[in-house]
């Protein structure tokens, strides 16, 4: 009876560790080339369909993504195969399908973090542009008028005729303006241009001002081409303080800029 009893003990322990064996789950051995594509192939075939896709997805992801595996071996090596062969080592398919996962978060999180600092950057520079035509727009421009005046030695010269007021609570030693014409049913100006005013004594807070500017007859302003329906207007682009200093500017926040702070606050933080 013990004879019988020692051997079905032993039968047990066989039949045991039979079924640990079947039960364990294969790992991809990365002890060369070989090894290599042979044990990945039995991981997969190892694995439910559902999972063998994206097992095989894991793969491509892991491989993609030198600088994160490579850091996990020993070593420093270069070649992108022995890199993939010593981080795949000893590995299953469910532990490759979480280091893909792990990698796409991380990457995942990287995007958000970069967009995030994209979309702080962009709304900084909206604010500034704001703040800066919120400042430069109360050096108003009360009336504007362009006209072409004929001096009989030497022929017709262009007048602008400016009346402005510093609404600023700075000092104003010279004015950067642009002039433009345009019809009232286009929306595309016939011409425009910049010309600045550099104000003899400047312009103190609340002072206000008429100004006849004669640009040059050679330049551009010497001869617009424009219909008789275009209209004349002035806007405040610029203004330099008491020592020459560049006060405010019109800071453009562009329509493209615009777009893209949209589309990234609906990306990543809307979700």
């Amino acid at each position: 009876m013990k004879g019988i009893s020692r051997c079905r003990g032993a039968l047990l322990v066989a039949v045991a560790t039979v079924a640990l064996t079947a039960c364990s789950e294969p790992t991809i051995d990365g002890g060369s080339e070989q090894t290599l594509q042979t044990s990945i192939a039995q991981v997969r075939d190892g694995l439910p369909p559902e999972q063998a896709d994206r097992f095989e997805q894991a793969l491509q992801v892991i491989a993609s993504d030198k600088a994160t595996f490579a850091a996990s071996v020993e070593g420093d090596p270069q070649d992108v195969k022995e890199i993939l062969r010593l981080a795949l080592n000893g590995k299953t398919g469910k532990a490759v399908i979480a280091q893909a996962d792990r990698i796409q978060q991380a990457r995942e999180q990287a995007r958000r973090d970069k967009a995030e600092e994209e979309i702080k950057a962009l709304e900084a520079e909206k604010a500034k542009a704001d703040r800066e035509r919120a400042a430069l727009s109360r050096f108003q421009v009360a009336s504007a008028n362009f006209f072409m005046k004929d001096r009989k030695m030497f022929g017709k010269e262009p007048v602008i005729e400016l009346s402005v007021v510093n609404g600023t609570d700075k000092p104003v030693s010279r004015a950067h303006f642009q002039g433009r014409f345009i019809s009232p049913d286009r929306s595309v100006p016939w011409f425009e241009d910049d010309f600045s005013y550099e104000i003899p004594g400047g312009l103190e807070p609340g002072e206000k001002a008429t100004w006849s500017l004669s640009p040059s007859r050679f330049g551009p302003w010497g001869d617009p081409d424009v219909p008789e329906d275009a209209q004349f207007s002035v806007a405040v682009v610029g203004l330099d303080g008491a020592e020459g200093e560049p006060l405010f500017d019109d800071h453009e926040f562009s329509d493209t800029a615009g777009q893209r702070l949209a589309e990234l606050k609906e990306q990543y933080r809307t979700e």
